[in-house]
């Protein structure tokens, strides 16, 4: 008696083995290959990056010291020595001697000398132009428009 329930419930349990099949397991695994393959991989370009934040770092310290010009109403001469990869920030009244070093960077040298230098006054900017200046291999251009000094920064 004991061996007979001992059959049937061998019986039910071969009945309910409702595992994948070899089959059906390779059919998963075929379409997940087929998704790797099809969804594009993204590549991630670090150096590109570093441009950037490179970039929105001096844009932010252009930003920074042209609010604080009109705020004070004082002059700040921002300066881009060419051949050399720091930017000069000067101001006698408020007492600024700051730099900034461009990481991994230089002024170009084909920078005019008379556009080698933004001056923030109080109501804008005295002259507008472009400065140029390497990241790496890259050349970028810092475009400053007059009157009000917008400034932006762009590929070249």
């Amino acid at each position: 008696m004991v061996i007979q329930s001992i059959l049937k419930m061998e019986k039910r349990w071969h009945k309910n083995n409702n595992g994948f099949s070899y089959i059906e397991s390779l059919l998963v695994l075929l379409i997940i290959v087929i998704i790797i393959i099809i969804v594009p991989v993204t590549k991630f370009d670090e150096n590109k990056v570093k441009d950037e934040e490179i970039n929105d770092e001096i844009i932010s310290l252009l930003n920074y010291y042209q609010t604080k010009s009109y705020e004070t109403g004082e002059v700040i001469v921002v300066s881009f020595p060419p051949k050399n990869d720091t930017i000069y920030i000067q101001s006698k009244v408020l007492g600024i001697n700051s730099k900034y070093i461009i990481n991994q960077g230089e002024i170009y040298e084909g920078n005019n000398l008379a556009n080698s230098e933004i001056i923030f006054k109080n109501n804008g900017v005295r002259t507008g132009g472009t400065i140029k200046y390497y990241i790496g291999d890259t050349l970028y251009q810092i475009v400053v428009q007059l009157h009000r000094g917008r400034i932006r920064i762009e590929k070249v």
